[in-house]
């Protein structure tokens, strides 16, 4: 185990677990003010939803066991079966990685929401997180991070999250956005 690499991830984790909260604060004061409370805490609930889903299953979808180069196959809930401490080929234990690596998880859905703040209720963000996180975040970590993904195997490289993170959240966001226009032209309501 590279002590020095370990210490810069931990550290690196926690820049980013900062960048959550500094967002929601951010996404907060770009809103009218009947909208800052339901955003703030927009964030704040993805976070919680984010950390439960990557423990559950989402580490191991996104850098488990790999079927057909797409996904990774679940062997434990709540990483049963995953052992922390094995050090992986950067000299990292596979724990710093899976942290990590959460942080990540966490704040990809974060940067999207911003898109349809004061559109949107509780109970359809919570199912379109989840059924985003399954289909479209953990595969295409899978596909392009882990070693043994698809996209991997035809050499793209993705320089410091540019398509997982940046390029997903922002086609969900545009998907969002013209979701939710949609539906207020025919509902002349919010969802």
């Amino acid at each position: 185990m590279n002590g020095a690499n370990t210490a810069f991830i931990i550290v690196a984790s926690v820049l980013v677990w900062f960048m959550t909260p500094g967002l929601a604060f951010y996404y907060g004061g770009l809103v009218s003010k009947r909208n800052v409370v339901n955003t703030m805490l927009s964030v704040f609930y993805i976070t919680g939803l984010a950390i439960i889903l990557w423990l559950l299953i989402g580490y191991e979808l996104s850098f488990g066991t790999d079927i057909g180069g797409v996904i990774g196959r679940v062997r434990g809930l709540f990483m049963n079966g995953v052992n922390l401490t094995k050090v992986g080929a950067s000299g990292l234990p596979q724990g710093a990685y899976a942290l990590f690596q959460m942080m990540f998880a966490i704040i990809t859905p974060a940067l999207f929401i911003g898109a349809v703040v004061g559109r949107i209720r509780f109970r359809f963000l919570t199912w379109f997180i989840v059924l985003w996180s399954l289909l479209v975040y953990y595969p295409l970590v899978h596909l392009i991070w882990s070693p043994a993904g698809l996209l991997t195997h035809l050499h793209v490289v993705d320089f410091a999250g540019g398509t997982v993170i940046h390029v997903n959240a922002g086609v969900t966001a545009l998907v969002l956005c013209a979701f939710f226009r949609r539906a207020q032209r025919q509902a002349g309501a919010t969802l």
